[in-house]
């Protein structure tokens, strides 16, 4: 078995749960330290085929596993990973603190070369075999680096007030700072408990928390149902929407999600469902939208909102579980960013397929054309494309 290391783009690290996302490998045109290039799809099969293996290992030392993935994507720019550290493991809480605090900035996978060709004397990986994800001490790759600790705030379980309570959040976020000790003895582990989301940098100014959802009644910390949709409203956009990091916005989303669930449950009410949860999420007001897959294909309330990269620009990839397929994620459709004039090139990129693209003018629908697909016959046609 072969390791490699490669620049390490951490977006994200959740140090409550012991999550870390990011980059595991980025393609590139340029051969890396070991002379090689790991090429677009290297990854492709051994995903679908082989992913339950796959762990999280301290510096590939098999008998030293600390977690497991959660989520392990290959996109346009890379190996997009997930993980999980096990918190319950001594080692696990060790490589979480040091990485915190950039300690252990470096990322390495244990592979096997499946396929692989030789030109000008430049390995060009373009099949490998994936054993494991391993933060790693040293790395051949110089410029490997975290770049934030930024998180969502985990489930804290706080009882809820009655579904009328009102809801203001200046006077909420007020009483809350004089439950936490008041601004000569403020408590910011109480404090942060009222909110979805802060940036650790700066986690002892106010101004770093947003999406507060809680208020003092009776002396008590406790949820506000109203808080909480108006959160999930200004998620997707309204109120002129919320500046957080985009790779923490699926943390933020699970985190609102399990207040609906609670909602649901002690109000006896099936329809509260997050509203990027129901049946098609639609796109945000700035956005524009492909469709890939009918979303009567999926189970009801699997969708999620997943960010990606693309030439340093981010989209976001609609994900959910197919009715007749378990618990695999699979894309439904994509977001861009809407942009400016009247016209926008909108491309459509079908997983196994070529992409295809066509420049489009507002409300302007993409005939569907037929489409030979490189591992079989696909029903036929591309799907309809409207840009929302």
């Amino acid at each position: 078995m072969e390791q490699k290391e490669f620049k390490f783009e951490v977006t994200a690290v959740d140090i409550e749960e012991g999550v870390f996302t990011g980059y595991a490998s980025t393609f590139s045109k340029k051969p890396d330290t070991y002379g090689d290039i790991v090429e677009p799809g290297a990854f492709s099969k051994t995903l679908k085929e082989g992913k339950g293996r796959i762990k999280v290992l301290w510096n590939h030392n098999a008998n030293e596993p600390i977690g497991k993935p959660l989520e392990i994507i290959e996109d346009e720019k890379g190996l997009r990973v997930e993980c999980k550290l096990s918190l319950g493991v001594q080692r696990a809480r060790e490589v979480l603190s040091l990485m915190k605090d950039g300690v252990i900035s470096h990322l390495s996978f244990g592979y096997d070369s499946v396929k692989d060709s030789w030109h000008n004397g430049v390995r060009h990986l373009l099949e490998v075999r994936l054993w494991d994800v391993s933060p790693v001490t040293f790395s051949a790759n110089s410029e490997a680096m975290v770049i934030s600790v930024k998180r969502a705030t985990t489930f804290s379980d706080l009882p809820l007030a009655d579904r009328a309570q009102a809801w203001d959040a200046t006077a909420a976020g007020l009483k809350v700072r004089d439950w936490a000790g008041g601004k000569d003895n403020m408590n910011w582990s109480k404090y942060r408990q009222a909110f979805f989301w802060y940036d650790e940098d700066s986690s002892e100014l106010f101004g770093a928390y947003k999406l507060g959802f809680a208020d003092i009644l009776n002396g008590r910390l406790t949820a506000i149902p109203r808080g909480i949709f108006i959160v999930a409203a200004v998620m997707q956009g309204a109120r002129g929407g919320v500046n957080i990091p985009n790779a923490e916005r699926g943390a933020v989303e699970a985190h609102v999600e399990k207040y609906y669930a609670k909602m649901r449950k002690e109000f006896d009410d099936e329809g509260i469902i997050a509203p990027w949860a129901k049946a098609e999420m639609k796109p945000y007001p700035n956005e524009h939208a492909c469709r890939l897959r009918d979303p009567d294909d999926f189970k009801d309330d699997s969708f999620r909102r997943v960010p990606r990269v693309s030439d340093d620009k981010t989209y976001f990839i609609i994900m959910g579980k197919l009715k007749e397929d378990g618990d695999a994620l699979v894309e439904q459709a994509y977001r861009y960013p809407k942009m400016s004039g009247l016209r926008m090139k909108l491309e459509a990129i079908v997983r196994g397929m070529k992409g295809v693209s066509s420049l489009l003018s507002r409300r302007q629908l993409l005939p569907l054309v037929t489409y030979p697909s490189p591992i079989g016959a696909w029903s036929g046609q591309l799907p309809r494309l409207e840009i929302e």
